[in-house]
């Protein structure tokens, strides 16, 4: 795994998204800007490539660079996102798995990955519960809208290869 060049994240922060999308998970560059603003010790911004093309990006956190509802032990994901061009390809599932490996090795002391993810995004959610989270969560109203928030052990993916 190599450090994002300042093209490579100039090129990643130019890909757009729906504006359904972007509402709720917000913008590539957004994602990048909140990483730019993390403590390297607390964040890890993980950028995907298919030959040499920019396709996807998650950001993951601990805290204190969590939101306030995350726990001292987790990990939050934070606006995986995947390039429209790609979208439906089961990128997104790949990125996902990909990034627990990464959060379990990153954050050694962490025990779990936690999300919120919009409830009416069907698409996100058939992922998500496809890994079998140790929680779903009830539907609640978050800064977006109706969401739900959800938990996946992570310990089982400590000493898994990664394969990006």
């Amino acid at each position: 795994m190599a450090r994002a060049t300042s093209a490579e994240l100039s090129e990643i922060s130019n890909i757009s998204m729906p504006l359904e999308q972007e509402d709720y998970g917000g913008t590539f560059r957004g994602t990048i800007d909140e990483f730019a603003l993390c403590h390297p010790d607390d964040c890890l911004c993980l950028a995907y490539y298919r030959e040499s093309n920019p396709i996807g990006l998650v950001l993951l956190k601990v805290p204190p660079a969590s939101p306030e509802w995350v726990q001292h032990a987790q990990v939050s994901m934070h606006g995986l996102k995947v390039a429209p061009k790609i979208q439906g390809t089961g990128l997104g599932k790949h990125i996902f798995e990909e990034s627990l490996k990464l959060a379990a090795s990153r954050f050694p002391d962490a025990k779990e990955l936690v999300l919120a993810v919009d409830a009416t995004n069907v698409r996100a959610k058939a992922i998500y519960l496809a890994l079998d989270p140790l929680d779903s969560g009830p539907v609640f109203r978050g800064r977006m809208g109706m969401e739900h928030r959800m938990r996946f052990d992570i310990t089982v993916y400590r000493n898994r290869a990664v394969t990006v």
